[in-house]
């Protein structure tokens, strides 16, 4: 236990040094520079150390915002692991055309007393056909516009990465593209439809270097994250009186599914909270409840947003002309219909972290094995022999058989949490009385777990066939919050799609965050060209291991 405690305090001291000392910075590259309302945007993540082009990876988590030059459209989160991760951001149906900013940012790096997240910040544009609303937009006349592309001039590439492209690409097949680099480097790799819509300027990691740097000395007001987010909360509804009584009492906060994401904390004496998470993923529903509260109290708890909403600087303006009317319209149809035909399938899942908190299964009763019966309270009493349910303190409790190390068993003496699909339901009488039908399995954990201070005497989890609660009556006071949590790490690979069943005119025929080549030899990747000829690009960004910033890009035509 010593020994335990003191590698927590040796992480913990080593963390709040380099909080002191140093900062991070989180550069952003894109799988396009043109999209439509209502598409996906996806990114890649490189969170640098502040003074020099290497990898930190000391956060677990990035913070991303997309601005316009009115304010904040929408926001999200990015899982990092050794410094890298990757997102995807559901752009609204309703946002305006124009120009936007897109940037992300650790909780150290928002920290810093001379941080300037929103500097070298990339810049998408994002066309709505559907709407009037427009932020910084011009709309110029042919003979402008024409002048406008001309001027943009040849792109210069890094000369790090190369990629070859077999000589004749037709449109519906697959091509075999081969990808080299002279020093080793991680990279991200884009191909995608061009079009006559004049794209942003794409300045690439050596401008992000080159604007963000720090100077002197950087002081840190934030603690980093560096095993996920810390999510910070507070309890509303109380008055100053009653918020010291209840100093010292446990709030959780859990998604519900069929694994585990709880996560407890302690009430300071003015109601803050302060949960540790391993990162939560997706969008999922936030059950928000304190342990042991009078149903009738007015005591919730409330989220604290982890956004900055930074201003995001000079945005260039958007220029746009009747002449693109055409290429417009057919982007909005292609994103209608890659939405139509669940364009999630193409993706591929890339490894992410898991929850730890159950590392394997003790026990499983599989309630289709044995006679349904109607109460919760016959089918623990009839087969499942490791709980017992006895009376304490006027209501029912339900108790884990336990073991020793003499392989003696006994029932514990402490409580059990008891959870419905991840989710801790404290009044143990609301189990006993739950509907037996709605669950397919109950879990047991016989053994002593911590969550956050907090342990139990052994974890009993009833999953439900729909792992969402199905009927569970919560107390007035339980807060249900739409959280939105990191993405899980994807490619948009589209290897799964079949030419009879799908009408192919995407725009991004392929991407992956992650890509890492050596030098001097060759990495072959497979690409699915959409069923639409014309101009295409291959699009290669990132780091080189020595700290050379990369970017190539590569234009191609199918026929």
């Amino acid at each position: 236990m010593k020994k335990i405690a003191v590698t927590i305090l040796s992480c913990l001291l080593s963390a709040y040094a380099f909080a002191g000392d140093g900062a991070e910075r989180v550069y952003l590259s894109t799988d396009r520079q043109i999209y439509v309302a209502g598409e996906t945007l996806r990114c890649s993540a490189w969170c640098l150390d502040s003074k020099q082009a290497v990898i930190s990876d000391l956060s677990a988590i990035a913070y991303v915002e997309l601005h316009s030059a009115d304010g904040l459209a929408c926001t999200g989160r990015v899982a990092l692991s050794k410094g890298r991760g990757c997102a995807e951001l559901e752009l609204p149906k309703n946002i305006p055309s124009g120009n936007y900013k897109l940037f992300a940012y650790t909780a150290l790096e928002l920290g810093c007393k001379e941080s300037r997240p929103a500097d070298g910040g990339t810049v998408v544009s994002i066309i709505n056909p559907y709407s009037t609303l427009r932020s910084g937009v011009h709309i110029a006349s042919e003979s402008e516009y024409v002048s406008a592309r001309n001027a943009a001039g040849a792109f210069k590439g890094t000369d790090i990465a190369k990629a070859f492209i077999p000589a004749s690409a037709k449109a519906g097949k697959d091509i075999q593209v081969t990808l080299s680099s002279s020093k080793d480097a991680d990279l991200a790799v884009s191909v995608y439809r061009k079009d006559g819509i004049l794209e942003p300027e794409t300045k690439g990691l050596a401008h992000f270097l080159e604007t963000t740097g720090y100077e002197g000395t950087i002081e840190n007001d934030n603690v980093a994250e560096y095993e996920g987010e810390i999510i910070d909360a507070r309890v509303v509804g109380l008055d100053a009186d009653a918020l010291r009584l209840r100093e010292g009492h446990f709030a959780f906060i859990s998604a519900p599914g069929e694994k585990s994401d709880i996560y407890s904390a302690k009430m300071e004496d003015d109601g803050r909270l302060r949960f540790f998470t391993n990162n939560i993923y997706g969008h999922k529903d936030l059950i928000c409840e304190i342990e042991n509260e009078p149903a009738d109290s007015p005591a919730h708890i409330e989220i604290v947003s982890p956004f900055a909403d930074i201003a995001p600087g000079t945005i260039p303006e958007m220029l746009l002309s009747e002449t693109v009317a055409q290429d417009i319209t057919q982007r909005a149809y292609a994103a209608q219909i890659e939405k139509a035909f669940a364009s999630d399938t193409l993706s591929e899942f890339l490894p992410k972290r898991e929850n730890l908190l159950f590392p394997e299964l003790a026990k499983t009763y599989m309630l289709d094995d044995y006679t349904r019966f109607p109460q919760m309270e016959e089918v623990i009493t009839e087969y499942v022999t490791e709980l017992r349910a006895r009376k304490e303190d006027g209501s029912r409790k339900i108790f884990v058989m336990m073991g020793d190390s003499y392989h003696n068993s006994y029932y514990s003496h402490g409580t059990a949490l008891l959870m419905v699909d991840g989710v801790p339901i404290f009044d143990h009488e609301k189990v006993l009385g739950y509907d037996p039908l709605l669950v397919e399995s109950i879990n047991i954990y016989p053994s002593r777990y911590f969550i956050g201070s907090r342990y139990y005497e052994g974890i009993v989890n009833f999953v439900t066939y729909k792992r969402n609660l199905p009927s569970m009556k919560f107390n007035p006071n339980v807060r249900i919050v739409d959280f939105q949590g990191t993405s899980y790490p994807s490619a948009y690979t589209c290897e799964g799609i079949s030419p009879e069943d799908y009408p192919d005119f995407r725009m991004t025929a392929f991407w992956h965050p992650f890509i890492n080549i050596k030098s001097g030899e060759d990495k072959t990747i497979s690409v699915r060209i959409p069923e639409t000829a014309g101009e295409y690009e291959i699009k290669i960004e990132g780091l080189a291991a020595d700290g050379t910033p990369v970017l190539e890009r590569y234009g191609f035509t199918v026929l």
